[in-house]
């Protein structure tokens, strides 16, 4: 079933995940927002550069009533 955010999103947020020495994803917050808002760029809440390798994730929050 496919939720689109601007129906039923709470919230949606951005992550930069960085693989460790040890081999553990470390999750770093880019940022976070209410989908309803309007769009536009806002800054980011962590300057750490994207290296290759990384990753880029996005986590979205919804009040879903499915009948």
């Amino acid at each position: 079933m496919y939720v689109s955010s601007i129906a039923a999103g709470k919230v949606v947020s951005g992550y930069h995940i960085r693989r460790d020495r040890s081999g553990v994803d470390q999750w770093t917050l880019l940022g976070k927002r209410n989908p309803l808002t309007p769009q536009m760029f806002y800054p980011v809440e962590n300057q750490a550069p994207i290296v290759h390798g990384d990753k880029l994730v996005r986590a979205h929050t919804a009040h879903c009533h499915v009948t």
